[in-house]
């Protein structure tokens, strides 16, 4: 699947510690795995890499996936004593 990424959605990886890598795995996984749509086609994924929840929307036209969204999420869990 070709992943391509809007110049927004581009600018604000670098701010969010994600890496089109990252973005395309979410969109990869979302497709093969398990994906959250609605009536107007857009499409919602997210996969938990490392600390942190990636999630992306996009649209996706014949073999072209178009992200236009992507957002992150962290949590730090500590085990009580």
């Amino acid at each position: 699947m070709n992943i391509v990424l809007t110049e927004e959605v581009l600018s604000g990886l670098e701010d969010l510690g994600v890496t089109q890598e990252d973005v395309g795995e979410v969109v990869e996984y979302a497709e093969s795995v398990q994906k959250l749509f609605d009536d107007d086609g857009n499409n919602l994924g997210k996969k938990r890499l490392e600390a942190m929840t990636v999630y992306a929307e996009y649209t996706v036209d014949g073999d072209t996936a178009t992200v236009t969204r992507v957002y992150k999420h962290r949590v730090s869990l500590e085990e009580d004593n």
